[in-house]
């Protein structure tokens, strides 16, 4: 059975941040297109991000051989910016399950995160992105708070996995001192408001951005 933990996000997971924040944009839909105004979209929320703000990794351990197939092929594209990156090649499953003797896992997140020693795949980010209001995110509601991004792979959508990684996302953010944590939710997007509310966000009002709504978690 497949068993999975959240750790902190690191400089070294950016790639990886990258394509979930694509992911993101498309509701995790690779087939679909990305804005042209993506470019703008990735320095705002991945390239001026960096590990002080905060984040967290969702990873599977122990893959069953379902997950294990699953995890070797669900990259959909490589990155439009940086199209000589091998995505396909750096997280498939194949690319982590061989290396994990003598790995150590990072300290520091509290919740559902656990603290293996062994290599394991990635299957989501939640990342934090402290805007001003001179340059506000979509889900901007003040300087202090900063706004979540979240997006899991597609292999491993509707397992649950979302809860899991708020709640990591949570603990992280309460450990780094901050007042709560905001985000924006696209109308269009139900299922991920749902989840939102379920796990203790209250709406606050509209973004800028058309049609989202800003959510709230203050601790």
């Amino acid at each position: 059975m497949t068993n999975f933990r959240c750790r902190p996000a690191l400089e070294s997971d950016r790639r990886f941040i990258q394509w979930m924040d694509e992911l993101t944009e498309t509701f995790g839909d690779e087939s679909q297109p990305l804005d042209d105004d993506y470019r703008d979209t990735r320095r705002a929320y991945v390239d001026l991000w960096d590990e002080k703000q905060g984040g967290v990794i969702i990873e599977a351990t122990e893959l069953s051989d379902d997950d294990y197939a699953a995890l070797d092929g669900d990259i959909g594209r490589n990155d439009p910016f940086e199209p000589e990156f091998p995505r396909r090649a750096a997280f498939r499953a194949a690319a982590f399950v061989g290396a994990r003797e003598g790995a150590s896992a990072s300290d520091g997140v509290a919740g559902d995160c656990a603290d293996e020693a062994d290599m394991a795949v990635p299957v989501g980010a939640a990342w934090l992105r402290c805007f001003d209001e001179s340059k506000p995110g979509y889900g901007f509601v003040g300087n202090a708070i900063p706004e979540v991004a979240i997006a899991l792979r597609p292999a491993m959508v509707g397992r649950g996995l979302s809860q899991v990684l708020v709640r990591g996302l949570l603990a992280e953010a309460r450990r780094l001192g901050y007042p709560g944590v905001s985000l924006a939710v696209d109308d269009h997007n139900p299922r991920a408001a749902k989840a939102y509310v379920k796990a203790g966000f209250d709406r606050v009002g509209r973004s800028a951005f058309p049609d989202h709504d800003v959510m709230v978690y203050r601790f």
